[in-house]
């Protein structure tokens, strides 16, 4: 069922290019640049729909006001959005950064319009004793600045319906904000899909789209002309479908297991693992990447126990996402090969039989052709099987725990490499100090041998 509110707010419904290029937009959205942020939403934001916000929510109790979180990590748009709104109608605000952090690496501005809705935006859960802690019990609102196809806030907002969290109302400066697929978009989805002979249940697909989405791959399936492009696009299409087999692979079913007594947590789950939630307008002129300011790694400590020691923590603060959307993988790949399996056994039954009648040589053409196309699609499905239990073997492997202090796992690598992008200057002190502490080491060998040759030698003396 489709959990996209349907009672939403914009400043604008478009905005010119020319303002997308503006300086202001341009500091705002890549550069930390808070002042730029306000004066961008002075332009766009009318006082009247501030006014509209607060009669949206007369009456709905305690209200929280979540931006939406940012992937590139620079842009301050919406949390000061949301830090603006708040103020207006007198209700708390939170980052997004807070409780989630974005595990897609791609942005959306470099993906093709109509190329977005195949593209899922994956939000790691931080902290969950945060998230019920700070939101459990509000009227919840996503604060975002442009809502392009709506498929980032879309993700969002499943992700927290995931995690027990229930999305009131959406604000956006701009953009179209009708996010539910209403009935005639359904229906000339519905109508695209069965033109085009695509056996897709066409309601789940809705539910899973903005409006914004469906009537763009409304566009793509009344476009495409011949049949390898319509094979594709549904390959595609399915892609959609099995993102989410079932909500509950993407969360642990046994929530309450690190849990006391009291509910207090007994810090030997997942949430004892996360990142703390930090405060996103700390520092806002320097560069804000995974919890360490770039400027501020001039004064870290240079011996290697210590830098180590940070190292660490941020490899570890970048495994929580990494970790975590590959667990998430892993489940749905599971489930991929479970209704695979389903398919091969139907396969198997739908064998054509051998013409057993006294005419079965005038049959026995057509029950060769047929036998051929059967052995074809079961070629298929053995590939595909064992396509699956390949990823399935390589993304376990981002998953478990590294099996000695020798050992890195995928998810330990990648995150080293991540790391060693976003802060140089942090791998530029580590390999320093290893350099150091190793001709620190040499000396002290030096200086070891040294001793030990002058004694050998006291000794040798002393027998003549």
């Amino acid at each position: 069922m489709n959990v996209l509110p349907k009672e939403n707010l914009s400043g604008k419904v478009e905005i010119d290019k020319e303002f997308l290029q503006s300086s202001d937009w341009v500091a705002a959205k890549t550069a930390v640049d808070v002042e730029a942020a306000r004066r961008v939403i002075a332009r766009l934001w009318p006082d009247k729909k501030t006014e509209a916000l607060r009669q949206l929510l007369f009456n709905a109790g305690d209200t929280a006001i979540v931006s939406q979180p940012s992937t590139s990590r620079y842009n301050v748009i919406s949390v000061t959005f949301a830090e603006m709104l708040a103020k207006e109608i007198n209700a708390e605000h939170f980052p997004g950064e807070a409780f989630y952090a974005a595990s897609h690496s791609c942005e959306v501005k470099n993906i093709p319009r109509l190329q977005r809705s195949f593209h899922f935006r994956d939000y790691a859960l931080i902290d969950q004793s945060a998230l019920q802690g700070k939101l459990a019990g509000k009227t919840i609102v996503i604060a975002d600045d442009l809502l392009t196809t709506g498929g980032s806030v879309k993700d969002f907002i499943w992700t927290l319906n995931r995690d027990g969290v229930q999305v009131r109302s959406v604000v956006a400066l701009a953009g179209d904000v009708r996010l539910f697929v209403d009935d005639k978009t359904r229906q000339a989805l519905e109508n695209a899909l069965h033109e085009k002979g695509m056996i897709l249940p066409c309601d789940d697909l809705a539910d899973r789209l903005t409006r914004t989405e469906a009537r763009g791959i409304i566009f793509l399936i009344n476009n495409v002309r011949t049949e390898n492009a319509t094979r594709k696009l549904a390959g595609k299409l399915q892609g959609i479908l099995d993102r989410r087999i079932a909500p509950d692979l993407e969360r642990d079913p046994q929530q309450t297991r690190h849990q006391g007594p009291q509910g207090e947590d007994t810090g030997d789950g997942p949430a004892a693992q996360g990142i703390p939630p930090r405060d996103i307008f700390e520092n806002r002129q320097q560069r804000y990447v995974s919890g360490l300011q770039i400027e501020s790694l001039q004064v870290l400590p240079d011996d290697l126990v210590s830098v180590k020691a940070i190292w660490k923590a941020e490899i570890d603060k970048l495994l929580v996402p990494i970790k975590a959307k590959a667990a998430r993988s892993e489940e749905k790949i599971k489930a991929m090969l479970i209704r695979h399996d389903d398919q091969m056994g139907k396969h198997e039954k739908a064998k054509p039989k051998a013409p057993s009648s006294p005419l079965a040589r005038l049959s026995q053409g057509k029950y060769n052709k047929r036998l051929t196309a059967w052995q074809d699609a079961q070629d298929c499905l053995i590939r595909r099987e064992a396509q699956l239990r390949r990823r399935l073997k390589w993304v376990q492997e981002y998953v478990r725990d590294p099996i000695s202090d020798f050992y890195e796992s995928g998810a330990q690598r990648l995150a080293a490499n991540r790391l060693a992008k976003e802060q140089p200057g942090l791998v530029r002190k580590l390999e320093r100090a290893r350099e150091r502490e190793l001709k620190q080491r040499f000396e002290q060998i030096t200086v070891e041998f040294e001793q030990q040759e002058r004694v050998q030698s006291q000794h040798r003396g002393r027998h003549r």
